[in-house]
């Protein structure tokens, strides 16, 4: 009877639960794609795109970065799939499904310690809606909202690891589970998590006094890190890769903490306010709006037990959860004062904390438990003393103040309209833009597009409109790439009227077409910000009109499209070369506008190489090659020796295999220069006949190749990178079809003992 009435709460406790959430999300379940802040929107054909994402390591977006995805990707596509490419409904799933997750899983971890049921449906409710949470959604945070629906059930099995010797193996597969899950969607949680684990490991050690329990157990969450670790492999190696070419300063860092924490105050923190990277001031962060006052009912009912007396084992709890809360508000009211820079300083993975909503995450995680056993406490208390009215009264204070608490809850929207009205929503345009780019290019081939003005819907939904656009590099490998240069100087260019042959500039970047979104509400001069072009659509359209290497050649109702005469294919064979000495970057890319515009420079016949960017290998290849038609330009950039027309001696046809690999057919009575226009990378190779091809930086950003062998001849390119992403792969599906045939036969020995008992 007793186990039918926990079913039917738990039942009672998802409907309920699921009704608020409805109700919550009432003015979003509606309306179109999303995107603000990282809730990006998804593209059309998803899954394909997605599933490709994944197993590649190049991703196109910024000219291309080696950023190979993490395994979240996959399981969106894999959902994608399923829902049959409805690009909406899995976006409107996965993000509105994250926050009643949290809830649920919340409630059945407080089922291993509460009795009271209101106890454990306020508990959850206040862990699932609170400034942190709202923030995360409201600042567009999917990753950390990802770990934080599965913090509860983590807890949940850390806890039967560190307290029940039977099963512990068993329980060991479910909380790697869980955390690999969690791992797929934000490459930092492995390292936030050191924290909930270290706590509760540690208070348990001290509790049984045994060394050898203590040595067993440290080893168990291991072997969990490394199973994890495998389980998102993909994901791991490239990502410690690129951090190794792009860790900042310490200095900069440590000036990113000074600023991110600089309003976190211990008022803000026990009101759970201060969301950064959310909107700061609606939230509560700095000036608390009148509202927000009433979280300070959370701490209060949180640290409340601890004037209690329980039994020995919610007496840890208690202690476990007191000593999260308090260590976290410790840590962050004193990197506030700058008095941890110095651990900063000697533990660099405390970086990962350098934004304190990642550590924030973990408050609501220790209140929750808290104030479930307050409420369960206070139950316990007027049910032996007959004191219901009172607790009544009690119930109505505490209810009235966590509903003013979490008002945005309650508006429809989680708080959307106060501060964005509708721009969160993608707007109609894109879709149209979207549309023509797929029809165009399903006939023309590849080709990239420039979109003008760059605001905020069409930075989110970039990848939505076209994956292949201009615009600044995608990932965290991309920082240090040469493409960034080129794509701000060519935008600069255009925004500051500096060339009237932008199409020129584009050109090696294979931008065949512009277009400029007539229904933006921007206002002003173009100006960049950034990677961002932004300002007045009709102030771009009066510098488009002046570019000689663009024409006009659609016109719809919210959108203009500019075509690029100076076009140039994704991979593009030359008969000659022009070497420029320059070594400074800025000179560089200023002496390539000039050398576009110089009589005898013919951008679809002669290739650019700048000393400056060559290896002492590469220069001395160029200076000492005298059988390569390479002539030598000058630093005015004004003068080269191979001018005048002379008859095409070659032939060639490209096609592309994969993301990471290419064959391109090439007939020639010299040899050529083949250039592959993606962002110069070392393993970026050509080969003919397995024999490596000379590579050498072109264009400023891109791969140039140069073939000596003359006739016919099949040239591959690949990005070698891509065989050990392969392997990553493999270990990643190995490694997770072991976990889950380990955990069906552990389910299916637990099945089996049970029928022996009742035997």
């Amino acid at each position: 009877m007793e186990t039918k009435t926990n079913k039917l709460h738990f039942f009672l406790f998802l409907f309920l639960f699921m009704a608020l959430f409805i109700f919550a999300y009432r003015n979003l379940l509606s309306v179109g794609m999303m995107a603000f802040g990282d809730l990006a929107s998804f593209p059309n054909q998803m899954s394909k795109i997605y599933f490709e994402s994944f197993f590649s390591s190049w991703q196109p977006r910024g000219l291309g970065n080696n950023d190979q995805q993490l395994p979240g990707l996959f399981f969106l596509a894999l959902l994608a799939s399923i829902l049959r490419d409805n690009a909406l409904l899995v976006q409107k799933i996965f993000y509105f499904s994250l926050l009643p997750l949290a809830g649920i899983a919340m409630y059945i971890f407080l089922r291993r310690f509460l009795n009271s049921y209101f106890a454990k449906f306020l508990a959850s409710f206040i862990y699932t809606i609170n400034p942190v949470t709202i923030g995360q959604f409201s600042g567009g945070g999917p990753g950390i909202l990802c770990s934080y629906a599965v913090l509860p059930l983590l807890l949940l099995f850390l806890f039967n690891i560190l307290e029940r010797e039977e099963g512990r193996l068993h329980n060991l597969l479910l909380f790697t589970l869980f955390f690999a899950l969690a791992s797929s969607f934000n490459i930092q949680f492995p390292l936030m998590i050191v924290p909930l684990i270290a706590v509760p490991l540690f208070i348990n050690i001290l509790a049984k006094k045994n060394l050898k329990y203590g040595l067993k157990t440290v080893l168990l969450f291991v072997v969990s890190y490394v199973i994890c670790f495998l389980l998102m492999s993909p994901g791991v190696l490239p990502f410690l890769k690129g951090s190794a070419d792009v860790i900042l300063p310490v200095e900069i860092l440590l000036a990113d903490v000074k600023s991110t924490y600089s309003l976190l105050n211990i008022p803000n923190l026990l009101r759970l306010s201060g969301n950064v990277g959310a909107f700061d001031w609606w939230l509560g962060y700095g000036d608390s709006p009148a509202w927000n006052i009433f979280g300070f009912i959370l701490p209060a009912l949180a640290f409340l037990p601890l004037l209690f007396k329980f039994g020995k084992q919610r007496s840890r709890y208690v202690i476990i959860f007191s000593v999260l809360a308090s260590s976290i508000i410790l840590f962050c009211w004193l990197t506030h004062h700058r008095l941890t820079l110095g651990l900063f300083r000697e533990f660099p993975f405390l970086f990962v904390f350098r934004n304190p909503v990642k550590l924030m995450i973990f408050l609501p995680l220790a209140y929750s438990p808290l104030i479930g056993i307050t409420i369960d406490r206070l139950q316990e208390w007027a049910s032996t003393h007959r004191a219901n009215s009172k607790i009544l009264v009690g119930y109505i204070v505490v209810i009235s103040s966590i509903a003013i608490y979490c008002w945005p809850f309650f508006t429809g929207d989680l708080g959307q309209s106060k501060f964005r009205g509708d721009s969160f929503i993608v707007p109609s345009v894109y879709h149209e833009v979207g549309e023509w780019i797929e029809k165009h290019r399903k006939k023309e081939g590849f080709f990239r597009t420039l979109l003008l003005p760059y605001d905020h819907e069409t930075e989110l939904s970039g990848d939505l409109i076209d994956r292949y656009s201009f615009t600044r590099p995608a990932g965290v490998a991309a920082v240090n790439l040469p493409n960034n240069d080129y794509i701000k100087f060519t935008l600069d260019s255009l925004c500051n009227e500096q060339t009237n042959n932008i199409g020129t500039l584009l050109a090696p970047a294979s931008v065949k077409y512009t277009i400029v979104n007539l229904a933006s509400s921007q206002k002003g001069a173009p100006t960049l910000n950034g990677f961002f072009p932004s300002g007045d659509p009709e102030n771009f359209i009066k510098i488009l009109n002046k570019q000689k290497d663009l024409r006009l050649v659609d016109q719809q109702e919210n959108f203009l499209v500019y075509e690029n005469k100076e076009f140039l294919p994704h991979i593009t064979a030359y008969d000659r070369a022009l070497f420029i000495p320059v070594t400074n970057s800025t000179s560089r890319l200023s002496l390539m506008m000039r050398l576009f515009r110089t009589p005898g420079f013919e951008i679809g016949r002669q290739l650019l190489v700048f000393g400056g960017q060559l290896s002492s290998k590469q220069r001395s290849w160029f200076l000492n090659n005298r059988d390569v038609p390479i002539s030598q330009g000058s630093a005015a950039g004004t003068r080269n020796s191979t001018t005048g027309e002379r008859a095409r001696s070659y032939s060639y046809k490209a096609v592309k295999i994969s993301q990471t690999s290419y064959k391109v057919s090439v007939k020639s009575e010299r040899p050529l220069f083949i250039v592959l226009g993606e962002t110069y990378h070392p393993s970026w190779n050509a080969y003919v006949n397995d024999e490596k091809l000379e590579h050498f930086p072109a264009f400023y950003y891109a791969n140039g190749f140069y073939l000596d062998k003359t006739g016919r001849n099949n040239v591959k390119i690949t990005f070698d990178e891509q065989r050990t992403g392969n392997l990553t792969i493999m270990i990643w599906a190995v490694a997770w079809i072991c976990l889950i045939l380990l955990l069906l036969l552990s389910f299916a020995r637990r099945k089996l003992a049970v029928k022996k008992q009742s035997f």
